[in-house]
């Protein structure tokens, strides 16, 4: 199997992974407020 990557046209859409070509796009959901990192904060 070949595939064929236009690198002239004006659409620059990236191919998709043939597995995934047949998928919707699904949007990551966002991490939940317990699962995210805080910066440290130093007393100034």
């Amino acid at each position: 199997m070949v595939v064929l990557v236009d690198t002239v046209s004006a659409n620059q859409v990236r191919p998709r992974h043939p597995e995934k070509v047949n998928r919707p796009d699904a949007p990551s959901p966002r991490t939940p407020n317990w699962n995210r990192v805080r910066a440290p904060n130093p007393p100034c």
